[in-house]
């Protein structure tokens, strides 16, 4: 999903994520969104803005773990 949009709500704080493979002339970007949380626990929600607009979002989760996200599998986000 090049070109999402992520956005993590935990502990009352969000944070915004990027799915971009390049960021500079000639580079390669690992694919994966990663969040550094801090002391959070838990992660409240997650919403995603997949190319194209489409608006999802994922529910509840634990933190320290690596998640996929499949479109089409979230709860849609009427806008």
């Amino acid at each position: 999903a090049i070109g999402a949009e992520i956005v993590v709500e935990a502990d009352g704080r969000r944070w915004l994520g990027w799915v971009n493979p390049a960021s500079s002339y000639l580079s390669s970007n690992d694919l994966r969104a990663h969040f550094g949380l801090g002391d959070v626990d838990r992660i409240d929600g997650i919403e995603v803005v997949w190319p194209g607009g489409d608006v999802e979002r994922f529910s509840a989760t634990n933190v320290d773990q690596e998640i996929t996200l499949i479109r089409g599998t979230g709860s849609r986000v009427k806008q």
